[in-house]
């Protein structure tokens, strides 16, 4: 199942709301156009691709939305560890 399928089916199962959902997807497409940018860079430079984007390397701008995106990350986890059973998480 894809990431995107994932969370429809939190959303569908009740374990976040659609707010939630649609937050995620922003904050999962904006850290996947980061992820990508970086592989072409490190590919353009005849180096190995890899997932490991130091955050200095990100101007101010771009780290304040990664802050926020992490921030909206952590609102849904909190929302699905209200939705299992105790001590499921």
């Amino acid at each position: 199942m894809t990431t995107r399928g994932r969370i429809d089916a939190a959303r569908e199962g009740g374990l976040i709301n659609a707010e939630s959902a649609v937050n995620l997807l922003d904050a999962f497409e904006l850290m996947s156009y980061w992820r990508l940018r970086h592989q072409v860079a490190q590919w353009r430079a005849g180096t190995a691709p890899d997932n490991h984007i130091a955050p200095t390397d990100l101007t101010g701008h771009q780290r304040r939305h990664l802050k926020d995106a992490f921030a909206v990350v952590g609102s849904a986890l909190q929302q699905m560890a209200q939705g299992l059973a105790p001590g499921f998480t």
